[in-house]
């Protein structure tokens, strides 16, 4: 199974996880999870080909995106 750090509290696999545990999971992994192992790499690397780069609204790349959008 896939080893994930969490990033920001999240509702994984039926309960709350707080930002950085440390979880096992074999469900699709959002941004809000950081692969810890070889499998979580494969999985995460899989899922973001098959919908894309997904970016949170907190994700600092996407605050200046937005920023620079409204310059233009």
């Amino acid at each position: 199974m896939a080893k994930y750090k969490v990033l920001t509290r999240s509702y994984i696999g039926g309960k709350v996880e707080e930002p950085g545990a440390i979880i096992q999971y074999d469900g699709n992994p959002s941004s809000n999870l950081e692969p810890l192992d070889a499998a979580a790499e494969k999985k995460m690397a899989e899922y973001q080909k098959q919908v894309g780069q997904r970016i949170s609204a907190s994700d600092p790349r996407f605050i200046a995106r937005m920023i620079e959008k409204q310059g233009q």
